[in-house]
């Protein structure tokens, strides 16, 4: 259909992400790449490589309390501090009790 190809333009899909990372996060596409930059285009805690552009694979980590924007994670990271309720302490008592294992 005409709307089909529509939002399929490359334009159309850059101007809904720009709108979606504004609303969501709070940031623009500029401030979006300069992460990636600033980052190396590797996940912010594992030396994961992320892949360029806007992706389902590369999350925008933010607090969700004060809204602000930590960094770009793999799915894999993302989901760790999802699970760990991102408390700290339960990431660094899940820390000792792998660094107890190994010995």
């Amino acid at each position: 259909t005409y709307m089909r190809g529509y939002s399929a333009r490359p334009e159309v899909r850059l101007k809904r992400i720009a709108g979606q990372l504004m609303q969501r996060y709070g940031i623009s596409i500029a401030e979006y790449e300069k992460l990636y930059i600033k980052q190396g285009g590797h996940c912010a805690i594992c030396p994961k490589k992320l892949g360029e552009g806007f992706s389902k694979h590369k999350h925008i980590d933010h607090d969700h309390r004060r809204g602000i924007v930590r960094g770009l994670l793999c799915s894999s990271c993302n989901l760790l501090l999802g699970h760990a309720k991102e408390d700290p302490e339960i990431l660094i008592r899940a820390a000792a009790y792998l660094d107890q294992i190994k010995k």
